[in-house]
């Protein structure tokens, strides 16, 4: 594979070769590599906790099904028990047609699905490439890493590498709401993962802004609605200088694989449908900040998420949303090596379910309400919420942009998964 780069990810404990000009996506527990068009894709998606081919199988076909849903799997004859390898054809947007060649593994501590889809044009030219980067898979030895949990009322969850110092604070609830948690893990040599349940509440300029604004108590600010990358800009980055001036942003990076995600998430939780949350403009946005602090050069990363509130839930109120779910820093010289543990980091912290629901509780009985139940699953509407944003912004979604899971598990234990990597499947492929 000449000019390939090799990725190593200290999170999910393995390393692989990307060919010259792909890119690296992670998503969820696994990867995506692709190129440059999109056009082709490579994924390494594990799946943690006992997995039989058969529910690896299954997990498959439903991603392919988003994709094409005329998409179906095909076993490859004589396969061993614990590797089946299938075959498909799916039809990929806009209307070119690709052929996949995939691997089930299943194991002791997990399951694998590895595999690629090619452009059928150029199919013959095309595996030999993916193959290769396939065949490089390999168990890298893993950050270790420990549970952690908020002291104090048990509020948040998340897992912290081994001798990080961690912390979350807990911030008085605003006017009926939910309060804020802020968590924060750092080392001693400056890595730092930050994630917060905060957001902004703004309301557009009219005859309301000043009246709702003095109603709120200053809670809700005025502005006119922008996206993510318009937002960090007016936002993130004059907040950012006036702790070190020389603060710039150096790349902003559209997902739009998490608005898809997040209507369908949102859609579930509120009662409304994917329609309505999509009217909002929901925007999103991987925006990398580069300073410089006490000689040293740092890199920022902040995730950053904008969107109308619907109609149905604002009352009629032109309120739209800004929220900043994480940023994690480090020295810029380091921060290719250590990207992969910040983010996984931010990405495992989770609010506990039984503090959200006795907070939930206790204010719906402050205003004589019935408690929620648990939000439905969002899953089943991620696919139509993929199609409408597609047709919403006439540009339709790549493989690489279409997560696996829409709530993804996180890696306690990779090591349960380095045999897999290690098993050694597309070397066979490619010989």
């Amino acid at each position: 594979m000449d000019g390939a780069s090799e990725y190593r990810d200290a999170w999910r404990g393995l390393r692989i070769l990307v060919p010259a000009g792909w890119q690296v996506r992670r998503s969820g527990p696994g990867l995506f590599l692709h190129a440059a068009t999109g056009r082709q894709v490579v994924i390494v998606q594990p799946r943690p906790g006992p997995r039989s081919v058969e529910q690896l199988e299954q997990d498959l076909a439903a991603w392919l099904e988003r994709l094409d849903p005329r998409a179906r799997l095909q076993p490859e004859p004589g396969a061993p028990s614990p590797v089946r390898f299938f075959t498909a054809t799916v039809v990929m947007p806009p209307g070119e047609e690709a052929i996949g060649l995939f691997a089930a593994q299943a194991g002791r501590g997990g399951g694998l699905i590895t595999g690629f889809l090619a452009p059928a044009t150029d199919y013959d030219a095309a595996s030999p490439v993916a193959i290769g980067a396939l065949a490089s898979l390999a168990a890298l030895p893993a950050q270790a890493r420990r549970p952690w949990r908020e002291p104090v009322e048990g509020a948040c969850t998340a897992l912290v590498p081994e001798g990080w110092l961690a912390e979350g604070t807990i911030q008085s609830a605003p006017a009926q709401g939910l309060p804020t948690i802020e968590f924060r893990a750092r080392s001693s040599d400056g890595m730092e993962a930050m994630a917060a349940t905060s957001g902004r509440l703004s309301v557009e300029p009219g005859l309301l802004s000043g009246l709702l604004g003095g109603l709120s108590g200053g809670l809700v600010g005025r502005g006119r609605f922008v996206n993510a990358a318009a937002y960090a800009e007016a936002q993130l980055l004059p907040a950012l200088r006036q702790e070190v001036p020389s603060a710039r942003i150096e790349a902003v990076i559209a997902r739009p694989d998490l608005i898809a995600a997040g209507a369908a998430q949102e859609a579930a939780a509120s009662g409304i449908s994917v329609e309505q949350v999509l009217q909002g403009q929901p925007s999103a946005a991987d925006v990398v900040f580069w300073f410089e602090r006490d000689g040293r050069e740092m890199r920022r990363v902040s995730r950053v998420l904008t969107m109308r509130v619907p109609a149905s839930l604002a009352h009629g109120l032109p309120l739209w949303m800004a929220l900043t779910p994480y940023t994690y820093q480090a020295p810029a010289d380091r921060m290719a090596a250590w990207e992969p543990v910040l983010e996984g980091v931010c990405l495992s912290f989770q609010v506990d379910a039984m503090w959200k629901h006795r907070w939930q509780a206790e204010l719906a009985a402050e205003a004589g309400l019935h408690a929620p139940g648990a939000p439905s699953d969002g899953t089943p509407l991620v696919g139509k919420a993929e199609s409408l944003l597609a047709a919403s912004t006439g540009r339709p979604l790549a493989a690489h942009e279409r997560p696996f899971l829409i709530a993804p598990e996180s890696i306690e234990c990779p090591a349960d998964l380095a045999d897999l990597y290690n098993a050694g499947v597309w070397p066979q492929q490619a010989g």
